[in-house]
């Protein structure tokens, strides 16, 4: 049987995976089911259960660390293709700026990529004593309208 998800969540494991599991850890305590790889994954095809898992969500939300697009100018690079392959199904896109600290898109950044995260509204996650009210703002208007 094929899972659903409302979410997918999407990061750089170098500088991303404690954001992702903090968001993916909140979006559990609510109705939203959401795809994170490190609690999905249980066997060595991961490549199709990813884009299956991007396929059965309406929302991509990435996570944008420092350095989490820095790799993307490699067409082998998984954070691009999982970019690409939910902007080719037309997913609604969530960029995830955590803190404010994203600044700048690097010069190898692909185009359609550049495209997809610069035009759509960033949602800042406050990791302090904002935390709790940015994850709601997050889940009330940039999630729940399109799940």
């Amino acid at each position: 049987m094929k899972k659903r998800y409302d979410v997918f969540i999407s990061y750089r494991r170098d500088t991303g995976t404690e954001l992702a599991r903090i968001i993916d850890s909140e979006i559990d305590k609510t109705w939203f089911r959401a795809f994170l790889d490190y609690n999905e994954l249980k066997d060595r095809k991961w490549g199709p259960q990813l884009m299956a898992a991007i396929d059965s969500a309406p929302v991509f939300l990435f996570i944008m660390s420092p350095g989490a697009l820095d790799r993307c100018g490699d067409e082998n690079d998984w954070v691009r293709q999982e970019i690409q392959y939910a902007i080719l199904r037309k997913k609604h896109i969530v960029p995830v700026n955590p803190e404010g600290g994203f600044k700048e898109f690097p010069q190898t950044i692909p185009s359609d990529i550049l495209e997809a995260l610069s035009e759509n509204q960033h949602s800042e996650i406050s990791l302090g004593q904002l935390f709790k009210s940015s994850i709601r703002k997050l889940l009330n208007e940039r999630i729940a309208p399109y799940v």
